[in-house]
C-alpha cells in the first residue's frame, strides 16, 4: 500500500494511520476496521479505499477487494491507483483475474 501527505490534515487521519500501521504488521482484519472508520469520516479519500482493497486482496477476498478498488478508481486520482496497483504485491492473489485486469488496465476516462 502507498502512503503520503494526502492525509496530513484531513478528517480520519488517525484511523488511516492506525490502519496503515496494522497493514505493515500484516494484521489485515485490524487494518480493515481502522480503515473503514477513516473512510466513513472521509469518503473522498481514494487511498483509504485503495488500502482496504489491498487488505482484502491479501485475505484472498476478491469480491471485497474489487468492490473497494472500484471505489478508489471512481476518484479523480484513479490513474494513481491504477499505476500503483500494477506493481503492488498486495494484489498478487488477484492480479491474474479478468476483473483485476479490466479494472487496472482499462483506459482512463
Amino acid at each position: 500500500a502507498i502512503g503520503g501527505s494526502y492525509w496530513t490534515y484531513s478528517k480520519g487521519y488517525y484511523y488511516a494511520l492506525r490502519g496503515g500501521t496494522a497493514m505493515d504488521k500484516k494484521e489485515d482484519d485490524k487494518a480493515i476496521t481502522f480503515l473503514m472508520k477513516a473512510y466513513k469520516m472521509n469518503p473522498g479519500a481514494f487511498m483509504v479505499a485503495y488500502d482496504i482493497a489491498c487488505c482484502y486482496a491479501r485475505k484472498a477476498d476478491s469480491e471485497a477487494c474489487f468492490h473497494w478498488m472500484r471505489i478508489a478508481l471512481e476518484s479523480r486520482n484513479a490513474n494513481f491507483a491504477k499505476r500503483w496497483a500494477k506493481s503492488d504485491h498486495d494484489f498478487d492473489s488477484v492480479r491474474q483475474t479478468a476483473e483485476f485486469q479490466s479494472l487496472v488496465y482499462a483506459s482512463a476516462k
